[in-house]
């Protein structure tokens, strides 16, 4: 793994000269034939923007969920024969974490480009560019699964790719109460740690509120950096509250650094980290620091070799990539929303606008991705896909379920 780290890293700083202006199709970097081929095996085109955090603060997990989006699509146009005989092109720009490249990209897909469609990031996009996407009737599959940007009636163009981190926060609670031993004591303390932004606030009240409803103690909550270089005085200030568990929602390096501390300072709290604070990059990043930690992940991983879409995942992986021996669960998120964006497509006619591609969307139920997630369901009032997740545990340096599938209410 360590590796595969080190690829990704040199691979993300040769996006260093990247700008939003510059636009990548993704029929000439990752698809083969020739255009004169192309045109002879397919009868049209379906365009869809891609906007990434290829550099910047994720700048590592963007780049592998862009190419998890990119090797789909290159499977569908060249194992499927494309879309009802369309080859299907993301166009991917690199947002870099800033919001006014993300509009930037966004304006010059839907003026210039014509995409139908956008694969997009961050929640501070969507809160931006929310009401573009209605006007426009472009549909955004986020990135971000900020439970409010699945409001159908406030964001009736926007859906988000998996659990969100609401749910997320709600399952990690029930986690708690089944985890905790000593309820004739008395009931657990956690805390919340999370940055101060749009993606990190966002679970926090659901899950508040969840714990108040099972019965858990709630101490104080604690903000942190995306790019934190200590978290002691935080930790010190939870121990002296007894907190029992800390739940976590940042990006992976600023939740590494936390489970480093963590294990410095000796304390007992149990960590559990909420999607995009934990992968088996981090596992690997932090070494025995990551032992014993909890991670709530709503998607299969690539060591799930018992599901059905993994297997299909790593056949294609294995085509595109013979070097690489595993991939990081951010490809499978990639690779996974390009899966739905196929199968809204699918049930739209040639040609497809928007709107028909928003209404698709809200046609699912129950839909089957090979278990690479939960059945997921898209309707007119709720743009969150599932409503469930496992609890994966860090054991001998592996990320291992401990859960079976917890369902939260909806």
């Amino acid at each position: 793994m360590s590796e595969l780290i080190s690829e990704k890293l040199g691979r993300v700083m040769g996006y260093s000269w990247l700008r939003i202006g510059v636009l990548i199709l993704a029929v000439v970097l990752f698809c083969s034939g020739s255009p004169q081929r192309v045109s002879a095996r397919y009868e049209g085109e379906i365009r869809v923007g891609g906007i990434f955090d290829l550099t910047g603060a994720f700048g590592i997990e963007g780049k592998l969920y862009a190419e998890g989006v990119l090797d789909y699509v290159r499977y569908v146009n060249e194992a499927k024969g494309g879309i009802k005989h369309q080859k299907l092109t993301v166009l991917v720009a690199d947002a870099q974490y800033e919001l006014h490249q993300a509009v930037e990209a966004y304006r010059k897909f839907t003026a210039q480009d014509q995409v139908v469609a956008i694969l997009g990031w961050g929640a501070a996009d969507v809160e931006a560019m929310g009401a573009m996407f209605s006007k426009d009737e472009i549909p955004y599959l986020s990135a971000s699964y900020s439970v409010q940007l699945a409001n159908a009636s406030k964001f009736p163009y926007v859906f988000i790719g998996a659990t969100s981190y609401s749910t997320q926060a709600r399952g990690a609670c029930q986690f708690v109460k089944m985890d905790w031993k000593r309820w004739a004591e008395r009931p657990p303390r956690i805390s919340f740690m999370y940055t101060n932004d749009g993606f990190g606030r966002s679970p926090i009240p659901a899950g508040k509120a969840e714990a108040a409803t099972l019965g858990i103690t709630l101490a104080s909550d604690h903000i942190i950096n995306l790019v934190a270089v200590d978290t002691t005085d935080q930790l010190r200030e939870m121990e002296k509250e007894g907190a029992d568990y800390l739940i976590i929602q940042s990006n992976m390096m600023t939740s590494a650094m936390v489970a480093k501390d963590l294990r410095a300072l000796k304390l007992g709290t149990k960590m559990i980290c909420l999607n995009w604070a934990i992968d088996e990059m981090w596992v690997d990043l932090v070494k025995e620091a990551g032992e014993g930690v909890y991670g709530c992940i709503p998607y299969a991983l690539w060591s799930d070799e018992n599901v059905p879409g993994v297997r299909v995942m790593h056949q294609v992986s294995n085509k595109y990539h013979r070097n690489l021996r595993t991939r990081p669960c951010r490809y499978v998120q990639g690779f996974v929303a390009a899966m739905l964006l196929e199968e809204a497509l699918k049930r739209v006619p040639t040609k497809p606008t928007g709107k028909q591609i928003r209404e698709a969307f809200e046609t699912f139920r129950d839909v089957d991705t090979g278990g690479l997630l939960p059945p997921v369901t898209y309707t007119a009032t709720s743009h969150e896909p599932c409503n469930s997740l496992r609890i994966y545990q860090v054991k001998k340096g592996k990320l291992v379920p401990v859960t079976n599938y917890i369902t939260v209410s909806r």
